[in-house]
This record gives structure tokens, C-alpha cells and sequence, in this order.
């Protein structure tokens, strides 16, 4: 037997395996009294997330490819070991990092993984099931915390990615007006005249409306009166916020050079408005949408844009958009079957913007590049009804 001594060893190298790599024993240490070193721990150090509703889960995107996006969404740095973690686990997903043989299936709810389930061990749905699940958690990626929120809010999710622009794209979408319930019509254009319309005479007008100062309505309406007097900096070229359909006819005119006969309707002769197909009242305002048609382009050498205000009655901020802006009818489908015939606008040269604009970081894009989003329903896009004629 060989004897040997403590300057015979080197106490100094260190092991290959870590801490983590413990999870693996041999076999035949399957007996009574064995003793092995085990790390217990788990994909995360701290609490364990839950899983998002399915509706909320599909909302988001899963993919490797929307990775820039996911960490905005998130609020991550690209260097993070969050983001680390996250294209680990979508490329695991995606096959790229080869794995268990057989089935497989990642699932980001509950509901997907009980279908997988399901499936494995051909049981029927109960439609109740799932609730011996609810408390159930998801894990994934070891020592991160996911706990930050997300920067953005519903309503930001009327832009969209340029290059989603094609049949199939999945995309949450946000198509909530600037009124949740009833919009406000028109007021006759002499009896809108009547009423003052500005900041300065703010007082008056919210005792006018019955309004108190510190009510949502109040401050509605002032920063509407701030953004139609330019005090809140938007859109360049030339705008104008209308009160009557009179007032936004006249601006329309006024753009596409047409003249005024007396006639309204001869207007239509010329132009012809575009806007996204109201909501059916079960729809709702914000879910996972599927572009179902190839997206069709509409000629728009001149275009003038009318968003709705939130204001006791209706009132339209309009602007004539960049003639490089692309327009698009978009047909989508809701995860709940809404059908929507979406109007869409594309500023396609966006190096005049803030560069500090969220949807930059939404989508980890510059200045420059084509900023992209959907038009409410109640907004309306006045374009040319024969492009070739201008």
C-alpha cells in the first residue's frame, strides 16, 4: 500500500463542480446510510413568481427574436443577468439548447400546463380541474429577481413593431378611446363658438360643465385646453384643435387645397376618412390581437390626422402628418374572436422625435427608425379618395 503524505497533495485545487451540480448521486448510493452532498435550492434564491393568467401570459410575447423587446418590457438592461437568464430560458424553449428526448412543451400558464398533461396521460377536461392547481408556482432562471414591473401601461400599447407588419404577427394591442364609455358628438358649430375655449378660462368653464377643481374631469380638460394652445409639445406641421364637424371640415379643405361650394358633401368627392371599426361592448379594450390579412397600403401623398380629446363635448386635436408617414388598413383577431378593420399610421422618419419617447425603449429603438401604432376608434384619418389626382 502506498503511503502518502500531506506534501504529496495540492490542497489548493479547487473543484470543478459547484454548488448547483449537486443535484446528481449515483445509483448505487440508493441504501440505507448513504451520505452525499445534495444542493436543494431552486431556480430562484428568493420567492418563487406565480403564473400569469393565460390571457395575460399570451399577451406577451415568447420568443428569442422579441428579446430586445421583452426586456423593455420587463425593465431590464440587455447586460443584466435577468436578461441572461431570460435568452437562456427562451432558447432552451426554442430547441436551441438540446435537452430531455421525447415530448416537450414549455408552458407560461397554468391552463397550458394542464393541457400538457392532459394530453401526456390522455384525461378529458373537466373544465375544473385546474383548480386543485391554483397554487401552483413557475420557475426559472436561478438567482434573479423578477420582481421589477413593467414601465408601461396598457394604454401605451397602441404602437406596434414595424417588422410585425405581416400575416401572423402576435401583438397586444390597446384600443381604448379617450372616452371608456359613451363618446361625446359634436356641438353645432355655433353653439360650440359660444363657449370659450381655453386654459385661461378654465374656472368658468368647469362651474359651466358642474365640475369640481380637483376632479378627473377637471384635469382632463385642462391639459386637453394646454395641448390645443402647444403648451404640451406633439405632433410638427401644421395643427389645429377643432370643436364642430364645421371647424374640421374647414381644416380638412384647407390642407387638401379643395374649395368650398356650400356643399358638404362634394368634400368626399376629394377625400375620403378612414378609422378603426368600433369595439362591440364584450370585446376587450386590451388583449392579444392576430394580424389575419396581408396589411394593405393606402396611398396617402397628403393625410390629416383627428384624435379625440377628452372633453365635456367633442373636440379634435388634428395635424397634418409627415408625407413620408405610411398608412395601413389592418385586419386583426382578438384572442376572445374580436374582429377589428384596423387604420394604422407609420412615421416612417422619426429623427425629429424625443429621443427619451417610451416606445423607443419599448421596442429598444432610436430615433430614426419607423414608429408604428394603431388609431382608436374614435380617431379619424382624412386621406386623398384619388392619390394620382394631387
Amino acid at each position: 500500500m502506498q503511503v502518502v503524505s500531506a506534501r504529496d497533495v495540492d490542497f489548493t485545487k479547487k473543484s470543478e463542480f459547484k454548488e448547483s451540480d449537486y443535484v446528481f448521486f449515483n445509483y448505487n448510493d440508493l441504501k440505507v446510510g448513504a451520505k452525499m452532498p445534495i444542493y436543494f435550492g431552486g431556480a430562484f434564491d428568493t420567492e418563487i413568481p406565480h403564473f400569469l393568467p393565460k390571457d395575460k401570459a399570451e399577451m406577451i410575447p415568447f420568443s428569442s427574436q422579441k428579446l430586445p423587446f421583452l426586456l423593455n418590457y420587463f425593465g431590464f438592461q440587455p447586460e443584466s443577468p435577468q436578461a441572461k437568464a431570460m435568452e437562456y430560458n427562451l432558447k432552451k424553449c426554442e430547441g436551441e439548447i438540446p435537452d430531455a428526448k421525447g415530448a416537450k412543451k414549455c408552458v407560461t400558464s397554468l391552463d397550458s400546463m394542464i393541457d400538457f398533461v392532459r394530453q401526456t396521460f390522455k384525461t378529458s377536461s373537466t373544465n375544473n380541474g385546474g383548480q386543485l392547481f391554483d397554487d401552483l408556482k413557475v420557475v426559472s432562471a436561478r438567482d434573479v429577481e423578477f420582481s421589477k414591473k413593467s414601465e408601461f401601461n396598457e394604454a401605451d400599447y397602441v404602437f406596434f413593431n414595424y417588422n410585425d407588419l405581416r400575416v401572423g404577427a402576435k401583438m397586444p394591442i390597446y384600443f381604448g378611446g379617450a372616452f371608456d364609455s359613451e363618446v361625446p358628438n359634436f356641438l353645432p358649430k355655433e353653439k360650440a363658438d359660444m363657449i370659450p375655449f381655453s386654459s385661461q378660462k378654465l374656472p368658468f368653464l368647469l362651474n359651466y360643465f358642474g365640475f369640481q377643481r380637483e376632479s378627473p374631469q377637471a384635469k382632463a380638460m385642462e391639459y386637453s385646453l394646454k395641448k390645443c394652445e402647444g403648451e404640451i409639445p406633439d405632433a410638427q406641421g401644421a395643427k389645429k384643435c377643432v370643436t364642430s364637424l364645421d371647424s374640421m371640415i374647414d381644416f380638412v379643405r384647407e390642407t387638401f387645397k379643395i374649395s368650398n361650394t356650400g356643399n358638404g358633401g362634394q368634400l368626399f368627392d376629394d377625400v375620403k376618412v378612414l378609422s378603426t371599426s368600433p369595439l362591440p361592448k364584450s370585446a376587450k379594450v386590451f388583449q392579444p390581437y392576430t394580424i389575419i390579412e396581408q396589411p394593405k397600403r393606402v396611398p396617402s401623398p397628403k393625410m390629416t390626422a383627428c384624435h379625440m380629446l377628452t372633453y365635456p363635448y367633442a373636440v379634435y386635436y388634428c395635424h397634418n402628418p409627415d408625407p413620408e408617414n405610411q398608412v395601413y388598413e389592418i385586419t386583426l383577431m382578438g384572442e376572445d374572436g374580436t374582429r377589428v378593420n384596423a387604420v394604422a399610421s407609420c412615421h416612417m422618419n422619426s429623427k425629429a422625435f424625443d429621443p427619451n419617447l417610451m416606445v423607443f425603449r419599448m421596442f429598444n429603438t432610436q430615433p430614426g427608425s419607423p414608429v408604428c401604432h394603431f388609431l382608436s376608434s374614435d380617431g379619424l384619418l382624412w386621406v386623398p379618395a384619388n392619390p394620382t389626382s394631387l
